[in-house]
């Protein structure tokens, strides 16, 4: 499929077409030819290659849910941490700063706070 903006640059989608991995993304090309190539494992997102060659890493929990994101120089530069609804609490980054995020259910809301102390109100 391709994805054509109002300056006339495009993003040309391939999908795999076979085996565990039918139908999800296989490479993101732009209009000057470099891609993102995106591989899995038993259906989750386990690397992005950039144009460049930098390998972006991910793994996961025993839930499938994302737990650390490499960067190319192979430094964790996203944990997440769950709770038992599956919901993102706690981002912990090289840096050694956290950010959290508490779940209002009843106003659906998420207040998301910085290490600093600033808070974020999503809707």
């Amino acid at each position: 499929s391709k994805a054509v903006a109002k300056n006339s640059n495009t993003l040309t989608f391939s999908y795999y077409k076979d085996g565990n991995n039918l139908g999800l993304i296989e490479k993101v090309t732009d209009q000057a030819g470099r891609s993102v190539s995106y591989a899995y494992e038993n259906r989750r997102l386990i690397t992005i290659t950039e144009p460049d060659g930098a390998v972006r890493k991910f793994t996961y929990d025993s839930e499938n849910r994302i737990k650390d994101v490499i960067n190319p120089k192979e430094i964790t530069s996203i944990t997440n941490e769950y709770d038992s609804e599956g919901r993102t609490v706690k981002q912990s980054f090289p840096d050694e700063t956290v950010m959290t995020y508490e779940y209002d259910d009843e106003q659906k809301t998420c207040t998301a706070t910085e290490q600093n102390g600033n808070k974020v109100i999503y809707t």
